[in-house]
Formats: C-alpha cells, sequence, structure tokens
C-alpha cells in the first residue's frame, strides 16, 4: 500500500513541476530588444543596430503611405525626424518572412506608431489588431479620429489614398 501511495506523490509532483515549469512561458506574448535606429526605410520600417548587427522592424500596427504615394516621402520624414539615431526598445511578437520584426517602438516610454498615426502620418493598421492589447488599440483609433478631426497631415486632403489601395 506505501508504494501506491509514493507513485500517487511522485505523479502529483512532476505534475506540479511541470505546470510551474511552463506557466511562465505560456504567459509570455512578446520579446523586447533595444537598439539605435540607424536607418528609417519608410514611414513604418526602421532598421535599428543591435548586438553588432542591424534589425529591421516593421511598427506594429502602422501603415503609413508607400514611397511612391502622395506623402510618402513626408511620412519617412516625419519618422526620421521622431527616431532617427536614438536608442529605442522594440517589443516584438514574430519574424516575418523577411526576417524583419513587427512590433511597438518605444522611445522614452513613448509609442512611436501611435505618434504617427497621431500626427496624421500614417493609417491605423487595422489588419494587425489582434497582436495589439486592448488599451493599445483603443490608442491607435483615437490617436487616428484626431488626426483625422484636425485635418492633421495626411488628412489634409479630402480623400487620402491608403497605401493598401
Amino acid at each position: 500500500m506505501p508504494q501506491r501511495g509514493t507513485k500517487i506523490f511522485l505523479r502529483c509532483f512532476v505534475f506540479l513541476c511541470v505546470f510551474v515549469f511552463f506557466l511562465p512561458s505560456a504567459s509570455v506574448r512578446a520579446a523586447s530588444l533595444f537598439g539605435k535606429v540607424i536607418e528609417v526605410n519608410s514611414g513604418d520600417v526602421i532598421t535599428i543596430f543591435n548586438l553588432n548587427r542591424p534589425v529591421r522592424v516593421r511598427l506594429l500596427g502602422v501603415d503609413a503611405p508607400e514611397m511612391d504615394q502622395t506623402f510618402g516621402d513626408v511620412a519617412k520624414q516625419h519618422l526620421t525626424d521622431l527616431v532617427y539615431d536614438k536608442s529605442v526598445l522594440v517589443e516584438y511578437s514574430r519574424i516575418s518572412a523577411d526576417s524583419s520584426l513587427t512590433g511597438r517602438v518605444l522611445l522614452n516610454n513613448a509609442d512611436i506608431g501611435a505618434q504617427m498615426i497621431r500626427d496624421g502620418a500614417a493609417w491605423f493598421d487595422v489588419n494587425n489588431v489582434s497582436r495589439l492589447s486592448g488599451s493599445d488599440r483603443e490608442v491607435y483609433q483615437q490617436s487616428e479620429l484626431a488626426a483625422r478631426s484636425e485635418r492633421r497631415g495626411l488628412w489634409q486632403a479630402e480623400h487620402p489614398t491608403a497605401p493598401w489601395v
């Protein structure tokens, strides 16, 4: 009879160890890295220098005009003014097929994606809402509404052409 109790105890102990070991990793949804912005590729893509190598980062939840579209060069310049040659924190949750990261870019705890949207330099990209928290989605939506109502940046045009059109 003592052997049966020992077996049950060992099973419970093993289960508890596995549960405790895997619980923290299951709750982690994003990783982060820190680096200096060495290039602004477009209005929604930057390159940072991290661990002696360049890392390309696409701003999560942001879609700026393409470079060949109206306001594309202005969006790129605005992002350059915000982050070029500055150290940023990137919170990312996936690596794209082209080996770039997609994530939130923070400068001194300020969300650069939300700032780009608020300044009218980009649209809120509704295709990536699932990877933003509820509060971040709300901030991005409100930022675009404010830019539209104040006719900031690309919203000065009567009907600006979205990058996905």
